[in-house]
């Protein structure tokens, strides 16, 4: 499941959750969203010196705010880390040309 972290450093950033518990939660594949000179939104990755396939704990006492991002943020993510690319649920019945259910 992905979701988005800001921190009390105030970095926003986007992980898949693999496990948490009270105390911790462990991600996988982070990507911190920095702005760009243009003003847009842009992902980077977290820790760019570390392995890009192990997992990370950040501490619970270190995230302010834990959000489910929009359907696009979550697209560009997985596109971003070789995820799978998720359709819009509508997405089958405008190729068909039928509306949505």
């Amino acid at each position: 499941m992905v979701k988005c972290f800001r921190t009390i450093a105030g970095e926003e950033i986007l992980a898949e959750i693999v496990e948490e518990n009270e105390n911790c939660i462990i991600i996988k594949n982070p990507i911190a969203m920095v702005m760009t000179p243009t003003r847009e939104l842009a992902g980077v990755p977290w820790l760019p010196l570390a392995a890009t396939t192990q997992n990370y704990t950040i501490q619970r006492n270190h995230i302010l705010i834990i959000y489910t991002p929009n359907h696009e943020v979550i697209g560009n993510y997985r596109q971003q880390t070789g995820g799978i690319i998720t359709a819009p649920a509508n997405a089958l019945s405008q190729i068909q040309g039928k509306p949505h259910r």
